[in-house]
This record gives structure tokens, C-alpha cells and sequence, in this order.
């Protein structure tokens, strides 16, 4: 018998029509997404029963019995993939917690995220206050969003698996079907039905998708880079799917294949492989063309690049405060860290407090203390190049800072007439010769400890001119 549910979707998937339809029978309390980094439960609300956000990313497992101790009936919450993972573990560990788990289309469901993100509107009540736009669809965008899609499903796949637990699974298409939906309510073991689905709520985006889009011929693109009919299945499903191998270039006319590291150099080194040979590079690989493309050229060599920590974690700070896209590691950080970060235009002072207090954070997040999902910028490489070696290991890992003869040395490997110069990124350097101190190198020996260790980095100092 269930004594809780959680549903497990994601933004645009249906999930606040699926909880208004259950909110509906007396004995359910659906109480939102009570880990959005956010907000609780609702948008704008930042206090429920007693507890702030800083009370509830300090202990959420506590919050968590508090809203059901003071449920009558079955209580509900709704997580996504950028919620508390604690909480994810924990239900998912909890088989007197039902699982639901909702699905869409994930193309679908990144056109209408697209589109709620342009007008503003994310639920609908009266049909006649719904704002229309047609948006561009980003093909790189949509590539990140579908492999944050499929890694929540694939960790929600696993721990059921091993705990021997099933989930009710109810796709977008489903959620206007009464019988299903009373399937659903059999399912947690209760004895109400519905006679029709919730109607509070209405559907913010219908009619055919490339009427939604500004470029609707993109949508050949994604049938053939993405594999529409294994999108289409339901997730849980899926077979276990290579996270780094959609980010792969390859060149057109040599065996020769670059494996970026997020928050490492990449657009140099595409600039050097395009002046290997004339045929350029090719992107958008997937881990069905790419096995392809790789047996096709036989002997291919496959390369990544090292940045050093402390330069990689300055740049992935820097990126953090100009970055509206992280505002919600932006608030949890200067929650956590009791302080607020400085502007980019800060002096070196500034920035010295700010950089150091966001080394003690991203060690936080890399051992779970947060509830954040750690972004890629922040993973140490080493785990990334784990990732990168269920589809290709890398015959040579090169560092940036011997980069013009490690690439000098590759070229003659794969057989390259041309001998194109390297032209090194901009880094910023100078700003971080700025800030540091030995304090600092030390906290981010801490925060990415596996690099150092695996790769025998040194404490960082600043180039020599000449």
C-alpha cells in the first residue's frame, strides 16, 4: 500500500495537468514541485510549513516527513531532473512511495519549454489569455536538453531495477484518457474514480509542431541526427546511451577525432583540424552514425585536452556570474556560502572572496551536499573521460599548456600534408593571476582532488612572458 506518490517528468511534460486531475479526489495532496531550487511547491512561494529554502536544501529529507506528517490521505510532489537528488534517491529507495512516471516527446517537450521561456506563460487556465510565438529550434540546445532528459531516466531505470520496484508509466497523450487516468488511481490504491479529466487546466500549445517553429525545416535534421523512433519509445526502455558522444568532431578526410572536455579549449582546436585538409570537420555525430563514421575510416586516432583546474574552474566562474542561464546555481551558492558574489567588473579583492567561495561550493556539489546536479563545466575530467570511453577511449590525452607540440606530433600520426599553427583561447589569465593565493590553489585541489590526483597537476602559476 503507498502512503506518497511522486511523479517524474520534467518541465512541459504535463505534470501540473496529471497533479490538478489527481488534486481532485479528496484523499490525494499533490504539493508541486517542492524541490525546485527555486521556489516550494509553487512559483514565487519561498517558505512552506515552517521551512525557508535554506531550511529545506539543508535537511530536505526532514521537510520532506514534515509535509507528510501533516498530509491526510496520500500526499504528492513532483521532481524533475534539476531537483534535490537526495530526495530523487530517496523516494526512488521508499516502495511505499509510488512512482508515476510521465513522458513526452522530448522534442515536443523542448519546443513548448522554447516557447513558455519566450512568452512567460507557463500554465493556462482560460483559453483566451494564451500568448502565441513561434521560436527557433537550437539544435545544440536541444542535444544538451535531451541528454539531461535521457541521464534522469536512466538513473530512475537502474534504481528500480535493483530495488525490484515498478513505476505506473503515462505518457503526454494519455493525460486527457479517463480510463487510464483511473487505472492510475486503482493503481495507488485508491477506491475514487474520475468521470472526466481536470479542466482547470488547458493545453498552452496545440496544433502541429512545425507551425511552432520559425524554422520548421530543421525538423529533418533532428529525424536524422537524434533517431526520432528510439525518442519515441518510452524511456525506461532505452538502452544505456554514451553521454559524451554526441559532442565528437570529426575530420572529412583524415582518421581523426577530437573528444572536447566541457569548460575545456574547443574552438581552436576545431580551427587546427580545419586546416589539417581541406574537407573541414563534421559535428552532430550520434552514437548510431558515429560507430559508422569510425569503421568507415578504420585506423582513426581520437584525441581530448586537458585544462588545468584552477584555470578551468576560473573560467567556469566567470561564466557563472555573466550567465543568466545559471541563476539557479547563482542563489544556491550565495545561499550556501552566506555571501554575495561580485559583478565581473569587481576588482581583484572582489573576485579573490567570490572565486574562493565558489571552490568551497563546487566541492559541496561534487560530494552531494547540495542536492544539485554538478554541470559538466564542473565535473572533473577525468570523470568525463570515463564518460567519453563507453563509446571511443582516447588514444591521446594532450594538455593545454604543450599543446603546439602535442598537435604538432598528432598531425604526423595521422598523416596531415599541412602543419596549420595553433592559436591559443583567450583565457583570462591575467585576472586570475589577479586573485590567486595559495589558499586558493589549495581549495581547488579539493574541489576537483580526483584531476590532481589522476593527472598530477601542480598548484597553478601564472605563465612566463617569453
Amino acid at each position: 500500500m503507498f502512503r506518497s506518490f511522486v511523479i517524474l517528468g520534467g518541465m512541459r511534460t504535463g505534470s501540473n495537468y496529471l497533479e490538478s486531475t489527481l488534486n481532485a479526489v479528496p484523499e490525494v495532496a499533490g504539493y508541486g514541485e517542492l524541490f525546485n531550487p527555486e521556489f516550494i511547491g509553487r512559483a514565487q512561494q519561498q517558505e512552506f510549513l515552517g521551512f525557508d529554502l535554506a531550511m529545506r536544501d539543508a535537511d530536505p529529507l526532514a521537510f520532506l516527513a514534515k509535509v507528510r506528517a501533516e498530509t491526510r490521505g496520500l500526499s504528492g510532489l513532483r521532481l524533475f531532473d534539476d531537483h534535490d537528488a537526495r530526495v530523487l534517491a530517496h523516494v526512488l529507495d521508499d516502495p511505499t512511495c509510488g512512482k508515476i512516471l510521465l513522458t513526452r516527446n522530448p522534442v515536443e517537450s523542448f519546443v513548448s519549454l522554447q516557447i513558455a521561456r519566450e512568452t512567460g506563460q507557463w500554465k493556462l487556465g482560460n483559453a483566451r489569455a494564451l500568448r502565441q510565438s513561434r521560436v527557433k529550434f537550437d539544435l545544440d540546445a536541444f542535444e544538451s536538453y535531451l541528454r539531461d532528459v535521457q541521464s534522469f531516466h536512466e538513473v530512475i531505470r537502474n534504481r528500480l531495477q535493483v530495488t525490484g520496484q515498478a513505476a505506473f508509466q503515462i505518457d503526454y497523450g494519455d493525460l486527457g484518457n479517463v480510463e487510464v487516468l483511473n487505472g492510475l488511481l486503482a493503481w495507488l490504491g485508491l477506491a475514487a474514480r474520475l468521470d472526466r479529466p481536470a479542466d482547470q487546466l488547458k493545453r498552452q500549445n496545440p496544433g502541429p509542431l512545425q507551425d511552432k517553429l520559425t524554422n520548421p525545416e530543421v525538423l529533418d535534421q533532428v529525424a536524422s541526427r537524434f533517431d526520432l523512433l528510439n525518442l519515441m519509445r518510452t524511456p525506461l526502455s532505452e538502452p544505456r546511451r554514451a553521454p559524451m558522444g554526441q559532442g565528437f568532431i570529426v575530420s572529412r578526410g583524415l582518421g581523426l577525432v577530437f573528444m572536447p572536455i566541457a569548460g575545456g579549449p574547443r574552438d581552436s582546436l576545431v580551427q587546427w583540424m580545419k586546416g589539417l585538409i581541406r574537407g573541414g570537420v563534421e559535428t552532430g555525430l550520434n552514437r548510431n552514425s558515429y560507430p559508422k563514421w569510425r569503421t568507415a575510416r578504420g585506423n582513426a586516432r581520437a584525441f581530448t585536452v586537458l585544462r588545468h583546474p584552477m584555470l578551468r574552474g576560473w573560467l567556469a566562474y566567470q561564466q557563472l556570474l555573466r550567465d543568466d542561464g545559471q541563476k539557479v546555481f547563482l542563489g544556491h551558492l550565495q545561499r550556501m556560502m552566506r555571501c554575495e558574489l561580485p559583478s565581473p567588473e569587481a576588482d581583484a579583492a572582489a573576485h579573490r572572496v567570490g572565486f574562493l567561495a565558489f571552490l568551497r561550493f563546487v566541492q559541496m556539489v561534487q560530494a552531494g551536499q547540495t542536492g544539485l546536479r554538478t554541470p559538466a563545466r564542473w565535473t572533473n575530467q577525468a570523470t568525463l573521460i570515463e564518460a567519453m570511453g563507453q563509446m571511443q577511449i582516447p588514444d591521446l590525452i594532450l594538455r593545454e599548456e604543450r599543446l603546439a607540440e602535442g598537435l604538432l606530433f598528432l598531425g604526423r600520426q595521422v598523416g596531415a600534408r599541412r602543419r596549420p599553427g595553433y592559436q591559443d583561447e583567450a583565457q583570462d589569465v591575467d585576472g586570475l593571476a589577479s586573485v590567486l593565493t595559495d589558499e586558493l590553489n589549495g581549495a581547488a585541489r579539493l574541489a576537483w582532488a580526483r584531476d590532481y590526483q589522476s593527472f598530477g597537476f601542480s598548484d597553478w602559476m601564472p605563465p612566463q612572458a617569453g
